[in-house]
């Protein structure tokens, strides 16, 4: 049989779930404080900074890479990796190394979205996730175009 509450167990029951929905607010404030914080540390590096799942497909883009590329975040954010290289094996080969060493550093031709070809120094590194599973490559690069042709000079 069914026994109805007493008021004093429905305001006790009210009051936590209050403090529930309270807690839940400032957890769901605290990470929209943190993301933002960690898309402003992006957004500041004066470095491309492009990360891609493991199948290879673009899932961060920063400024930098906005301003060097030529492309506009929301253009290249899905997109396979490939639309960023010269030569397309080379996206794969970096990857593939990234993926067998933990790591990749090396100079690489890449294309603006104007279809422009600029060197660049990558430094690339695996993405784990908190479990230490590897779920992408994060890349960071610059721009040599400039150095180059100073070594040229």
């Amino acid at each position: 049989m069914y026994e109805k509450p007493s008021y004093e167990e429905l305001e006790k029951k009210f009051k936590e779930l209050e403090i529930e929905a309270y807690e839940g607010k400032r957890a769901k404030e605290a990470l929209r404080t943190s993301q933002e914080y960690a898309r402003n540390v992006i957004d500041s590096s004066l470095d491309m900074i492009i990360t891609v799942d493991s199948d290879r497909y673009i899932v961060e883009f920063n400024k930098a890479a906005e301003k060097t590329f030529g492309y506009r975040r929301e253009e290249v954010i899905g997109k396979l990796a490939d639309l960023l290289y010269a030569n397309r094996g080379q996206g794969l080969a970096v990857h593939e190394k990234t993926l067998e060493h933990g790591h990749c550093v090396q100079e690489i031709l890449n294309s603006r979205k104007n279809g422009e070809l600029f060197p660049s120094f990558l430094s690339a590194s695996l993405l784990r996730d908190a479990h230490g599973k590897v779920v992408g490559v994060m890349g960071v690069s610059c721009d040599i175009t400039a150095r180059k042709q100073a070594e040229a000079e």
